[in-house]
């Protein structure tokens, strides 16, 4: 079981497993090995049409993600370069903005968070002082009812 937690892909494989980082190489291998259907270790370990679609898939996903990320801070050559970098500025300026929002509300998150857990902590102790309350009440009427009771036996005998 522990060779399949290490990912021994078919050198074949190679060109397809360079462009991926680790984590995502572990979680096709985990894919292949731990799905309804799963593959063997020696089958995952071979060149297997599975194995070789699903790195093509997880690639050409990665690849696409990559290219959203990048952001190009270069202006284009063109006359209207400017209003590409404008747009750029624009854009950054609101993503800054949506950053200021986003840690804003995360403080108050936060605040909110400290806040209930103080007044849980209060009620807490305020349950607390009500049942020990209780106890020696009820201690008390237990205690009062018992001497009564060893009053009256004494005067009984």
């Amino acid at each position: 079981m522990s060779n399949s937690l290490f990912p021994s892909f078919h050198s074949h494989y190679t060109t397809q497993l360079n462009q991926l980082p680790r984590s995502i190489k572990n979680d096709i291998w985990r894919r292949l090995t731990t799905r309804k259907y799963p593959l063997t270790v020696e089958e995952a370990s071979s060149i297997h049409p599975v194995v070789e679609e699903l790195l093509n898939r997880e690639v050409a996903n990665y690849l696409k993600k990559k290219d959203r990320q990048r952001l190009k801070t270069t202006a284009n050559s063109t006359p209207g370069g400017n209003d590409t970098l404008n747009r750029l500025v624009l854009f950054e300026q609101s993503l800054s903005e949506r950053e200021k929002e986003m840690t804003d509300r995360e403080n108050l998150l936060h605040q909110r968070e400290e806040e209930y857990t103080k007044k849980l902590e209060h009620a807490k102790l305020e349950i607390q002082k009500t049942i020990t309350n209780k106890i020696k009440m009820e201690n008390d009427i237990y205690l009062s009812a018992e001497s009564q009771r060893c009053k009256t036996n004494m005067i009984d005998s």
